[in-house]
Parts: structure tokens; sequence; C-alpha cells
């Protein structure tokens, strides 16, 4: 782990790099920046200086992920599409190949231009991070999100709130659509899940 107070960030991530390697072969240069980012409470690698490094804190990173627990569920973050959503032991990790179905619906949008309001449905929503993704590019859209789990809601609540789109969302606890309101569905234009 790293003992040396005096290692500079360029140090710290070569370490990094020579634990991850074992575990995360193709992803351990990402991961190396991610932990190091995110002891310093920081989104870009870039931006950080050595002295904003928080050394024990990579250890206590270090040590969950070399006993194989995922690294989003460590920080309980995950980048996805433009954003760095709230991730839990609830929900599912948001994938970069998900983000293929906002890119698809973001072109199917613009494609209809004259559409003044775009009302979709986050179903098994999670995180939200499909949802949010969608309303932060389309302005006048609004979602519905959708979950069984009211602890995956929680996460996903956290998400709205921390990308301020209270305005442009509604959560629903229901298994599918059991307890949800069904003349919604006449609104929506698009179910994403």
């Amino acid at each position: 782990m790293l003992n040396n107070d005096h290692l500079n960030k360029s140090e710290i991530k070569k370490k990094l790099l020579e634990k991850l390697i074992t575990i995360s072969d193709n992803q351990a240069d990402q991961e190396s920046q991610i932990i190091i980012s995110y002891s310093a409470k920081k989104e870009n690698y870039k931006d950080i200086n050595d002295r904003e490094i928080d050394k024990d804190l990579i250890n206590k990173i270090l040590k969950e992920r070399i006993k194989g627990k995922p690294l989003a569920k460590i920080i309980n973050e995950k980048g996805f599409w433009k954003n760095i959503f709230y991730t839990d032991d609830y929900t599912l990790d948001p994938r970069a190949d998900s983000e293929i179905l906002v890119e698809q619906i973001l072109n199917d949008c613009f494609q209809i231009k004259n559409k003044k309001k775009f009302n979709f449905l986050d179903l098994c929503c999670g995180t939200g991070c499909l949802g949010i993704s969608i309303i932060d590019e389309l302005e006048n859209s609004f979602c519905d999100f959708i979950d069984i789990s009211k602890k995956a809601l929680n996460a996903c609540k956290k998400n709205i709130i921390k990308f301020e789109k209270q305005k442009n969302s509604k959560l629903f606890h229901s298994n599918l659509f059991e307890n949800y309101p069904i003349n919604r569905l006449k609104n929506i234009d698009v179910i994403v899940c």
C-alpha cells in the first residue's frame, strides 16, 4: 500500500497500477485515476495537486478493491453519459453500453422537431441514470421513474436531487406497472428500461 507520505501524484498512480493490474487488467489505469480523484474530492484527475490527495483513503479503497469489491460499490459513484451518478449495493452500476439507449432516444427526438413536450418512463430505473441523462439533454422532457425496490428509488432520488431534476421527474414504487397509475401511460412517448 502507500506508506511514503512524500509520493507525488504520478508515483501514487504508478503504485496503484502495480496493485490494480492483477484485479482489473484493462481498466487499471482508469481506476487508478478515479481513486486518486475521489481521494482528492475532484472530478478531473488533471486538476489535482499532490497536497489534495488523501493517501489514507486511497489505502482503504485499495484494500476493498483487492478483496474483489467493484470500485463503484466502494466509492458509491459511477460515470454515465456526462455525469457521475450515485450508486450503491441496491442498484446496478450504470454501464457504458446503456449509453446507446440515450443516444438513440436523443436521435429519434431530434428528428421529431415539432414535439413540444417529451414524456417518457424509466422502468426499473435503479440509479435513474438513463432518465436523468435524457432529461439533461432534452429541455422540455419529463420522466416517470419506476422501480420495485424502495432502496433503488432512494438512490434514484439522490441523483435527481444532485442534478436538480425534481421539476422534470416523478418517482413510483411499483412492480413494473402494478402500482403505476395506468392512465399516465397515454401521455408517455417512450419507455426506457
